[in-house]
């Protein structure tokens, strides 16, 4: 094979590696990450989402309230079909759906991204 033909080669075989799937969707991987799946479709921010209790999600009406964004006012967020499914997994660790909604296995709240590292 010349050296072209073989710098061809790896650039297919790198083009193939590249446009690959990855080997699990964000979607299978929604339920078993609930916290780190929230944030692309809900666009909440870290205090935002730390911060949530379960009276202001409403699974039926598929919308979360923050009474208060940076901004000062509140706002609504839509759930679309991932979120919704990640606050039905995180709504299993609270039976009332009562408290705060990010807690650890223990029911602890959790307070932000830290306990990804402990």
């Amino acid at each position: 094979m010349s050296a072209a033909g073989s710098t061809r080669f790896r650039l297919l075989n790198l083009r193939r590696i590249s446009v690959a799937p990855p080997p699990q969707s964000p979607r299978a991987a929604a339920p078993r990450f609930p916290t780190l799946s929230l944030p692309p479709h809900t666009w909440m921010r870290p205090s935002e989402q730390y911060g949530l209790t379960w009276d202001r999600v409403d699974l039926h009406g598929r919308r979360v309230t923050i009474p208060r964004s940076k901004s000062g006012q509140p706002r609504h967020i839509p759930l679309n079909s991932e979120a919704l499914a990640a606050f039905k997994l995180l709504a299993q660790r609270s039976p009332n759906e009562t408290g705060p909604v990010f807690v650890n296995l223990k029911g602890e709240k959790l307070q932000g991204y830290k306990h990804w590292f402990d």
